[in-house]
């Protein structure tokens, strides 16, 4: 885990290196989020599966944007996010329910762009964010397990995961170097993150995707 989380500093040093012409900004960000996990029933296997609710997590981390033009900035950063996955299968048969819960934790990569609008007043712009994530998972812990399969070894869950990411937020400039921003982020996961290597046909009908929305706060100096 080490050497992966090497090879995504030295990324970000490259990107860095590639932007070098580019105004440049460094900055925190620091999001409480709602995590929830998408749960999709694939198949008819004699069970079902549905969510059993959000989770309050938060987002941390330092990010840097390359500004190709005032209006216009290229991002990234790193960022860690834990996340919980929590599911109930349901037998249609005895109509018995059983429930488990995995907290997660993963590094994010982001990739993104950055759009400003015009000032609206002297020191304060709105944006608007479109992007990707790369998610390499490096924790996972069952918190309660009633529906796992016991004959399944741990982990259950892929050590990575891409996601869409979009946002909105206002930014307010405190002086000619810093700012401070707050807004609305939304991150979906594109993968089924349930590992097909380790679970050996256990969970084949149950699919389940990260989502985070989030409070997105950061300064940037």
């Amino acid at each position: 885990m080490k050497n992966k989380s090497i090879v995504f500093l030295l990324f970000v040093f490259a990107c860095q290196t590639s932007f070098a012409g580019a105004k440049l900004k460094l900055g925190l960000k620091v999001a409480p989020a709602i995590s929830f996990a998408g749960i999709r029933d694939k198949s008819d296997d004699g069970m079902t599966y549905s969510s059993t609710g959000v989770s309050g997590r938060a987002i941390i981390g330092p990010m840097v944007e390359f500004f190709m033009t005032d209006n216009a900035s290229f991002g990234t950063g790193l960022w860690y996010s834990p996340r919980n996955a929590s599911f109930e299968a349901k037998n249609k048969a005895t109509d018995k329910s059983y429930k488990s819960s995995f907290n997660l934790q993963y590094l994010m990569l982001p990739l993104y762009f950055k759009l400003y609008t015009n000032p609206i007043t002297e020191k304060m712009k709105l944006y608007f964010t479109v992007g990707t994530t790369v998610d390499i998972k490096i924790a996972e812990k069952r918190m309660d397990d009633e529906a796992a399969n016991v004959n399944v070894e741990s982990p259950y869950f892929s050590f990575i995961d891409f996601s869409l990411m979009l946002g909105t937020g206002v930014e307010f400039a405190l002086n000619e170097s810093n700012a401070f921003f707050v807004g609305i982020g939304y991150n979906r996961g594109l993968l089924n993150v349930i590992n097909p290597l380790k679970n050996k046909g256990a969970y084949d009908a149950l699919s389940i995707k990260n989502n985070l929305v989030s409070l997105d706060l950061g300064f940037k100096f």
